[in-house]
């Protein structure tokens, strides 16, 4: 390896870290809960940190030629943590809706999910740790330019990633991490050109592949809201603020069906009501009734975090046609599922 392919490295290995750790943040706010989603910070630098201190206390260093293998490692050892990890969490435990629940089941559910998270995550970042260090070590005489490549790949992802999170869904980011590792192995390892290109197919098709187990997972969460109720799942994504799925929800006693748009792990959720353009009076004096059963001026009214819209439909019957609503909802993918979903519309 030359003094440029160890910079490259070092700047891909470094947005590869704040890539994965802004990804699991958002992870964790769905499925261990938001009180958790800061996890991402101690435990990528905890991994970082054991990493460096096994690199420091071992009495070999890496070497130069043993890089390639610790990043295949690396690579090998994410991908098998990410694919099970998202199995686990989606077929084996409750994705969404553990805050339906108290006592026992939701704090050994809670307790099980956030022991498995860390060390999962502990282990993908103990190896960044690790070559990160070697890296270091091997590179010490150019350390400031490696210091350099560092902060800039961290700066970059930083950036980039809230970006990417705002047209891609989150489960396809991690193309971006495999792929990444995956360039580092083939321009590093010492093979013919021939045989460079197979492997550089073989990697490509794996983290494709990766990402679409992944993502299958996520969109075929189990869900766990009630035990009166049968939910499904019919469609979902993330962007920069959240999970969103929006979900049909039969009550198995009384066979009523609604549909809900759920955030994160149901910490929120949207009502989705027919549209049906009609005239109807407050009967009770509740929040939303109240000014009109007050005789207040409703001419405009402003409706925050509108959802779907719930709200606006009940003030658009009770004022009668008449006044002018206008809704704000910060999360562009509650506002699109509601507006563009298959099933919403046929259930209007």
């Amino acid at each position: 390896m030359t003094r440029v392919s160890y910079k490259i490295t070092v700047f891909i290995l470094a947005f590869s870290v704040i890539v994965l750790e802004l990804l699991i943040a958002r992870i964790a706010d769905y499925h261990i809960g938001h009180f958790n989603s800061y996890l991402a910070i101690p435990i990528t630098l905890l991994g970082l940190a054991l990493g460096s201190l096994y690199i420091h206390l071992r009495k070999k260093t890496i070497e130069p030629r043993d890089l390639t293998k610790q990043i295949s490692i690396l690579l090998i050892i994410s991908t098998v943590i990410l694919v099970l990890l998202f199995f686990i969490y989606s077929r084996v435990f409750p994705a969404v809706g553990i805050y339906y629940f108290k006592g026992s089941i939701y704090s050994s559910i809670i307790t099980i999910k956030t022991f498995l998270f860390i060390f999962s995550f502990l282990a993908i970042f103990f190896f960044f740790g690790k070559i990160m260090t070697s890296l270091y070590y091997i590179g010490r005489d150019f350390i400031g330019e490696l210091y350099a490549m560092d902060l800039i790949g961290a700066a970059l992802a930083g950036c980039l990633t809230p970006i990417i999170l705002h047209f891609v869904r989150l489960t396809n980011i991690f193309f971006l991490f495999f792929f990444g590792l995956s360039l580092l192995v083939v321009l590093f390892i010492n093979l013919s050109k021939q045989k460079r290109i197979i492997l550089a197919g073989v990697l490509f098709v794996t983290a494709v592949l990766s990402t679409i187990v992944i993502t299958t997972f996520d969109k075929n969460a189990k869900l766990l809201l009630h035990k009166n109720w049968k939910v499904q799942v019919l469609e979902s994504g993330w962007n920069e603020f959240s999970k969103v799925s929006l979900v049909k929800i039969r009550n198995k006693k009384n066979r009523r069906v609604n549909y809900k748009i759920l955030h994160d792990n149901a910490h929120s959720n949207v009502h989705v009501w027919r549209f049906r353009n009609r005239i109807r009076d407050p009967r009770y004096l509740e929040a939303i009734e109240s000014p009109f059963i007050m005789n207040r001026k409703t001419d405009n009214i402003l409706v925050m975090f509108a959802g779907c819209g719930a709200e606006m439909i009940k003030f658009h019957e009770y004022s009668h046609r008449k006044a002018h609503i206008t809704g704000v909802e910060i999360n562009p993918l509650v506002k699109s599922i509601a507006a563009n979903s298959y099933y919403i519309r046929r259930y209007n």
